[in-house]
């Protein structure tokens, strides 16, 4: 669901720039009049239905538990590695700051030139979609940031919501298809990488 919903509303934050020439301050209201019904619909309906969240059943003792132990141990030394990444270089590395940063800040406080990037030939670059960067600018509406005074942290939380989401699918997807030993072997060997 998290890509599904990141591509949502990226696209849905595109869209509304483009009708409203870029002034898109009042997008995160527009949001939640939006998501929060939504929500609130999908949450009446599962419920209605009597659908649970299908979580794998508890490892005992043993082989299986230490497995996901080790595992639950390693993704919080990548956590660490990731948070102190994040201080050395705040902004990222060469994708981000080149690309994703450049082109969500246009998005962000580029006001009525904020489409400057399609038509540059040191910014545009027609092969990548728009999703992380209308993520990223939306992240920057929803916390509030002045165009000049732009921080990094929303880039920063939606990276590891990305790297946490990963993980998180592929242990409970391979806990569904086979084992929670597997799940916890998967989620190494991804953090491994």
């Amino acid at each position: 669901s998290l890509p599904a919903g990141l591509s949502i509303t990226s696209s849905a934050y595109f869209l509304l720039l483009v009708v409203s020439g870029g002034k898109v301050s009042w997008y995160p209201w527009l949001e939640s009049a939006v998501v929060a019904p939504a929500s609130f619909l999908v949450w009446r309906r599962a419920r209605r239905r009597g659908e649970r969240l299908l979580l794998p059943p508890r490892p005992r003792a043993g082989p299986e538990a230490a497995a996901l132990l080790l595992l639950a141990s390693a993704a919080l030394v990548t956590a660490l590695v990731i948070v102190r990444e994040a201080e050395v270089a705040p902004w990222g590395y060469w994708d981000a700051w080149s690309r994703i940063n450049l082109k969500a800040r246009f998005l962000y406080a580029g006001g009525a030139d904020w489409s400057w990037m399609f038509r540059s030939e040191v910014a545009a670059q027609p092969d990548y979609p728009l999703l992380l960067e209308c993520s990223v600018a939306r992240l920057w509406q929803w916390s509030g940031q002045v165009s000049g005074g732009i921080d990094p942290f929303p880039p920063q939380t939606l990276s590891v919501i990305g790297w946490a989401g990963c993980l998180a699918a592929l242990v409970a997807l391979a806990a569904r298809l086979r084992s929670t030993g597997v799940a916890a072997l998967a989620g190494l060997a991804c953090l491994c990488q």
